[in-house]
């Protein structure tokens, strides 16, 4: 038997801290974000003995995805730890095929967990969108232990069927390496493949025609429904991370195929966090979304007393807001003036060629770091407007702004991207000419960095929006205008998103460089990785521009108090004054039309 490099293990060529990292990753999320799924757990059990509500179906299936997923970090967590202890233990008894049962058991885990996700996502397909159907019906009157008998049975079986190979060992106790013949890779690899994306498939027919049931209703929403479609983001959120194993295991499919041991190794560093995204996300989708949920565990936390003061104290943000905008046009000004004046100076003067390299990254992250800034200031005037932090910003002085925009930004890039040794190759050319290895690291860390500043940006915006509906009945004149704000802010972000996903196909080209394979698939695969790094660069100045030039028109739209400014400067006083008076009459023969007022 030849030794498994995706055995969600060690081996020599992979033993180093950065391919260890993403373990590292997942023990730090595992002790912090099982505790808490656990709690959710204990939550929703202790309510379905006393509310009607948390009977039903939906939070049956819920209590079963719950323990699938619990049940699925504490057996990898157990699988790595056990490696290090007990090695010795179960290379020596390994007639007992404790090697089948952790490479067997991932699978299994991986079909448990989607069936979930499948499951809850057809249950709201039934509830939003036939919830007069006669199965609907059928489903909701189902009770517990049918329910218990469709969610595992079926999964338990087809799990038996397809991943349940015995001739699995390990190596030696001191690599723990694990060792079966390839074709058991290859094929556990096309079943679990295959089996997504049929997942994925439905659930993305499913969530197409919630969302257009939800468009059609949308002028008349009762609570109820609300309370379902919330839900509904609630499993969205879940299936997100489902989509992103999808593509992990898409690509570990293809290199199961081309049987590139090399570049297999390179991306099985990534599994655990692949493999417990799938879960970590679960307690923070029932937090935001699961209002009932998240309710009772602040009471089952905090007490009754908590509550009431952070009630008392949203009623005081809506009597004392305090200049809440002020600070942030300021922000604005930084992100969308100064940064663009850097990168006319790189052009104007004819400065070495490394810099004109190194800018790039250097204004990537000056511009990533504006809206990440402009995010977290959102985020604490509409959330946390009572905070000691938010009203120490709001009475920062301009030079403090401007240092904290600057200075970290300067530092960072300057420690980050300081390679000099890139020049022009011939002056008919211009093409910058340079160690592989420069352009590998600085997609690297660039990719790496605005990862992270997005997924702090979701956070804020999850917890914006989770606010905003909580206030949705009472909001003052000063609080819309920082939402409005807020959605200016929110499409900057989305042309990053976009540089995000930019970066990660050339992170994933930049990894693909150092590989090589046998001589059948070596001429294959310069061809694949030219043709795609050539296709991508071609879109890069569409992308680079998006992040600015998007800016203007995020103002203009969303920032009433900008616009109207700038309408009086071209326009004059007279022709606003004129379109105002129009815009007014207009409104007030609409009166008799909700939905058109709305």
């Amino acid at each position: 038997m030849n030794p498994d490099t995706s055995d969600f293990g060690k081996t020599e060529q992979t033993n180093t801290t950065s391919y260890q990292m993403p373990l590292v990753v997942y023990y730090v999320l595992f002790v912090i974000i099982t505790p808490i799924y656990f709690l959710i757990l204990v939550c929703i059990l202790k309510l379905r003995r006393h509310v009607v509500m948390f009977k039903s179906t939906f939070y049956t299936i819920l209590v079963q995805h719950s323990i699938s997923d619990i049940s699925a970090l504490i057996f990898y967590a157990f699988q790595k730890v056990s490696y290090v202890l007990i090695s010795n233990f179960l290379y020596n008894y390994q007639r007992y095929r404790f090697a089948a049962v952790f490479y067997d058991g991932i699978y299994w885990s991986f079909v448990f967990r989607t069936n979930g996700i499948a499951f809850m996502t057809i249950h709201r397909f039934l509830i939003i969108v036939k919830p007069a159907h006669k199965i609907t019906r059928m489903v909701q009157q189902f009770e517990p232990w049918k329910i218990w008998v469709v969610f595992w049975i079926p999964s338990l079986i087809l799990s038996a069927i397809c991943f349940s190979d015995l001739e699995i060992g390990f190596d030696s106790p001191e690599k723990m390496l694990l060792a079966m013949d390839p074709s058991i890779i290859s094929r556990y690899t096309r079943v679990i493949f295959l089996y997504l994306l049929v997942v994925c498939v439905v659930c993305v027919i499913l969530y197409g025609l919630i969302i257009k049931s939800i468009r059609t209703s949308s002028h008349s929403v009762t609570k109820s429904f609300q309370r379902e479609i919330r839900l509904a983001l609630q499993v969205s959120l879940s299936f997100a991370a489902q989509v992103v194993l999808l593509i992990y295991l898409f690509f570990s499919y293809i290199f199961a195929e081309m049987d590139n041991t090399a570049q297999i190794v390179n991306l099985r560093r990534f599994f655990p966090l692949a493999y417990g995204t799938l879960s970590f996300i679960g307690p923070f989708t029932i937090l935001i979304f699961n209002k009932d949920v998240s309710k009772e565990m602040k009471l089952m936390i905090f007490g009754k007393k908590l509550i009431l003061l952070v009630a008392a104290l949203c009623i005081c943000y809506s009597v004392c807001d305090h200049n809440a905008g002020v600070r942030f046009y300021f922000c604005v000004f930084i992100e969308n003036e100064r940064t663009n004046y850097i990168v006319q100076i790189c052009v104007l003067y004819n400065i070495d060629s490394a810099l004109y390299y190194n800018g790039l990254y250097w204004c990537i992250v000056f511009r990533v770091n504006g809206i990440l800034f402009m995010t977290i200031h959102r985020f604490l005037i509409i959330v946390k407007p009572l905070y000691k932090v938010t009203w120490y910003i709001q009475q920062a002085k301009p030079w403090k702004i401007w240092i904290m925009y600057w200075i970290p930004s300067v530092v960072f890039s300057a420690v980050c991207f300081p390679d000099t040794e890139i020049s022009f190759d011939y002056p008919e050319n211009m093409a910058l000419v340079m160690d592989s290895a420069i352009i590998s690291k600085a997609t690297r860390i660039s990719f790496i960095y605005l990862l992270f500043t997005c997924s702090a940006c979701v956070i804020s915006y999850g917890l914006m929006i989770k606010f905003i509906r909580v206030k949705s009945h009472s909001m003052s004149k000063s609080l819309r205008r920082e939402i409005r704000l807020a959605f200016q802010v929110f499409l900057s972000f989305s042309a990053q998103l976009i540089l995000l996903i930019y970066l990660s196909c050339l992170n994933v080209f930049a990894v693909m460089d150092n590989v090589r394979f046998d001589l059948l698939y070596q001429e294959y695969y310069n061809f694949f990785k030219k043709e795609g790094i050539v296709k991508t660069r071609k879109y890069y100045p569409l992308v680079y521009g998006i992040l600015s030039f998007i800016g203007p028109f995020t103002i203009l739209i969303f920032n009433n108090d900008v616009s109207r400014r700038i309408q009086l400067i071209i326009l004059g006083n007279r022709m606003v004054r004129r379109v105002e008076s129009l815009t007014t009459s207009t409104s007030r023969k609409l009166t008799d039309f909700p939905t058109t007022r709305f």
